[in-house]
């Protein structure tokens, strides 16, 4: 389980609003040279962590799950609670278990 940093209610407001722009793809203030063009990914959820805490997480239980799972493999907790770290930016391309899980259910249901 993540260890949750609670915040007051105006600041977790603002950092949902965040994710939720962020997951809409509403990039328009930042740059209109990309407003139009399609989207070349889908984004899941989100999640945000602070020196190892979890701020705010708008994925399922499921997904958070395989997530804490990567940040551990990839020990990047630790890395974020010992040292000042400003960016940590990682794009990778995950296959959720929930995913895996409801194929494998539906290919056995088929046979």
């Amino acid at each position: 389980a993540a260890h949750w940093l609670h915040l007051p209610e105006d600041v977790k407001f603002q950092i949902d609003d965040a994710l939720s722009q962020f997951e809409a793809g509403d990039f328009q203030e930042y740059c209109d040279d990309f407003y139009d063009l399609p989207r070349e990914f889908n984004i899941l959820g989100t999640c945000l962590f602070h020196k190892g805490y979890l701020l705010s997480s708008h994925l399922c239980r499921d997904d958070m799950v395989d997530v804490l799972l990567w940040c551990q493999f990839h020990q990047i907790l630790p890395l974020i609670r010992a040292h000042p770290v400003h960016q940590l930016v990682n794009w990778t391309e995950v296959y959720p278990t929930r995913q895996s899980l409801n194929q494998s259910v539906a290919e056995d249901s088929e046979n």
